[in-house]
């Protein structure tokens, strides 16, 4: 899950910034969705999502390491 939360991060920077469309974005968030259901994580407990959110930092950190936290919605 941690892979999906830095992916999703991502593509929301790239959509704000203008370098993605709205579309490119949806179609990484739907993929969010399906790697959810995938990993049998839906509903999961909020710790647990919060474990996976705090790992992705940890992985972003590594190729920037200013990144400080995610915005998870």
């Amino acid at each position: 899950m941690a892979y999906w939360y830095a992916r999703r991060t991502c593509a929301a920077a790239l959509y704000l910034q203008g370098i993605w469309d709205y579309d490119q974005f949806l179609y990484t968030h739907n993929m969010f969705k399906a790697g959810q259901l995938g990993c049998g994580t839906e509903g999961l407990t909020r710790e647990f999502q919060e474990q996976a959110a705090a790992k992705s930092v940890e992985y972003l950190r590594k190729y920037v390491p200013q990144w400080q936290s995610l915005l998870i919605g």
